[in-house]
């Protein structure tokens, strides 16, 4: 093993972790870092910028020449858990094998991925290796303030490990710039990620707080309920925290911070008893979890709310364990959240839906642990009905009204003619494909999506000599109603239909006369043509010519609807906020259905639409 001063470095995965851990590796002494250490990374528009973030060079797509060419002591493997195992056989395996057969020694292997654990990759590249799973600390500032020593990396070494002693003290200088250095067994290391991730739902639960507080006329902000629960944990726990921050039982009125302190003990405890249910002895688990709620109510504490949902976002890997966490979470626990702190304070947590919560989040953290065991394993896509789109475009307007106010719900108005439009052009020609002239008329026949049966009610109304149709069963209202959307959904019923008739057909004015998401009894349509026998005919013919051919997909429609969105919230609301609001509302969607819905949309945003 070279001293300090000289040792080399590759880095095999430099995407967000590796950038975020930079300072470990360049507090390193010696010659100067750009000389001894390589980075490798598959994102070929960021090469730039993650040589600037990391202050060494970085490459793209050549892990076996960055080995090759730099023989390091230490490699940095920190690729998508999924392939993890691939990339140790493509490139671990055949370097390994070149070092044994030369007689070299083998580099010290730290490995980011939770899974898959050390034994395999002891196994793949023989018992001389040494490796280490890392789970490094991920708060080093919080608002501005350090906050790194309050925090801790988890490292898990496997039996007969093989480690000699000043390496491991390299391991733990190596990761100082991040806290304190835990060890963990495989199995206690398991329990100990999966709290960390339930652990952050406590503030998912003070922001829903907030969020119902402040609709019943209760103004209360997220930092005042971080603090007051921060200040109650700590000194239930008897802990003063390294880099300590100021909290007071008082940022809250007394009734309130009754019900804080009920939710925190039982949220901090039912955690707790998981860890110790896995394996971790209690001192241990007290201790992991002490720091734990330290510095997630920190964050809340310190932190805007939009710089905390952002920071969610961009820790929760897309299929990652945090994401599920977040998933559990708002599957099973948020709307009740909602709608027991909506009738506070006549309602306030009681011991037995307190001690529900404590078993909740032991659940959730059950949710995250099993989760681990799969990360590795392919997930199919979802396929997308008209439940999924209509709560993305939902969400969007959601994240629009509260990132950037009425500028931002006009945006959204925009997007939605503008998507509507577009639709409309495709039908267009579609039907001058068909040989069909685009009007009123063949409007009725190139629609681009089908409902199951049952799912809307649509009939005509032979009362009226104009063509009307009411729909007197909607899905999208449906879907809307049940997931306490629908005053976000408005505003696409009010902006869609029209312009689709507009882009199919520039001189066909749709009748949208009444509608269901305004209260209306049905949703009117006047289509300012009179409906004969022989023009119901040549309808049904059209049809049968058709079949199903001119028709898409959820999954598509889905796609379009995010793209399109995102392009016009960029162009009125710049890019930064543009794309903040776009991905905050597709991380709600992925709460919401799950991380195979979100891929499916994803897999079709490359479509010309």
């Amino acid at each position: 093993m070279r001293t300090i001063e000289e040792m080399k470095l590759v880095i095999i995965g430099m995407g967000y972790l590796m950038e975020y851990i930079a300072p470990c590796y360049q507090a390193l002494p010696g010659a100067p870092l750009r000389e001894r250490a390589i980075g490798v990374t598959a994102d070929a528009g960021a090469v730039q910028a993650k040589e600037q973030a990391a202050g060494i060079p970085v490459i793209l797509d050549d892990n076996a020449g960055a080995l090759r060419k730099l023989h390091p002591d230490v490699i940095l493997f920190a690729p998508p858990p999924s392939l993890a195992e691939s990339l140790t056989e493509q490139v671990l395996v055949p370097y390994y094998g070149e070092l044994e057969a030369a007689g070299e020694e083998l580099p010290l292997l730290f490995a980011f991925p939770p899974v898959p654990e050390g034994n395999y990759y002891r196994q793949k590249l023989g018992t001389g290796c040494r490796v280490a799973n890392i789970l490094p600390n991920m708060i080093r500032e919080i608002a501005g303030r350090p906050s790194a020593e309050a925090g801790f990396t988890m490292v898990t070494l496997p039996e007969n490990h093989g480690w000699k002693e000043e390496e491991l003290a390299f391991l733990k200088a190596f990761f100082a710039p991040l806290g304190q250095v835990i060890f963990l067994t495989p199995s206690q290391v398991k329990g100990a990620l999966a709290v960390s991730c339930s652990n952050q739902m406590l503030t998912e639960v003070l922001l829903d707080m907030e969020e119902v507080l402040k609709r019943k006329g209760n103004p209360v902000a997220l930092a005042d309920l971080a603090q007051a629960a921060r200040a109650y944990l700590l000194d239930k726990l008897g802990y003063v925290p390294p880099q300590p921050v100021e909290s007071s039982a008082q940022a809250v009125p007394g009734p309130l911070f009754e019900a804080v302190k009920k939710v925190t003990f039982h949220v901090y405890q039912g955690t707790l008893n998981f860890l110790v249910g896995k394996g971790v002895d209690r001192e241990k688990a007290e201790m992991i979890q002490r720091m734990n709620y330290d510095l997630n109510l920190r964050k809340a504490q310190l932190m805007t709310k939009p710089e905390l949902r952002r920071a969610t976002r961009n820790h929760a890997t897309r299929g990652g364990v945090l994401e599920c966490a977040c998933i559990s979470y708002t599957r099973s626990w948020q709307r009740q959240v909602l709608q027991r702190f909506s009738h506070f304070p006549e309602w306030t947590p009681d011991a037995r839906w307190a001690e529900t919560l404590e078993q909740g989040f032991a659940d959730m953290s059950q949710a995250v642990y099993d989760h681990l065991g799969n990360l590795t394993g392919r997930q199919e896509p979802g396929v997308c009905q008209i439940e999924h789109h209509a709560v993305l475009y939902a969400l969007l307007v959601k994240e629009a009204r509260e990132q950037a106010g009425e500028k931002g719900q006009e945006a959204m108005t925009e997007a939605t003619a503008q998507y509507g439009r577009e639709r409309g052009r495709r039908m267009r020609q579609n039907a001058l494909a068909y040989g069909d002239t685009p009007d009123a008329f063949t409007y009725l026949a190139y629609g681009e999506w089908s409902a199951a049966p049952g799912l809307m009610v649509v009939e005509e109304q032979p009362d009226r000599e104009e063509y009307v149709t009411h729909v007197s069963r909607c899905e999208w209202c449906r879907c809307w109603e049940n997931h306490g959307l629908l005053d976000y959904g408005k505003a696409y019923c009010t902006n869609v239909d029209v312009n689709i008739a507009h882009g199919f057909d520039p001189g066909f004015d749709l009748g949208v006369r009444s509608l269901m998401s305004a209260g209306d009894p049905v949703c009117e349509f006047g289509y300012g043509f009179v409906m004969t026998e022989d023009r119901r005919k040549e309808l049904a013919a059209i049809k049968e010519k058709l079949g199903t051919r001119a028709q898409k997909d959820f999954n598509y429609h889905a796609a379009h609807l995010l793209v399109t969105c995102r392009r016009v919230l960029c162009e009125y609301l710049g890019q930064e906020l543009g794309n903040d609001i776009a991905d905050a509302a597709l991380f709600a969607f992925t709460r919401r259905f799950g991380n195979s819905y979100t891929a499916a949309v994803l897999a079709n945003c490359q479509e010309n639409f």
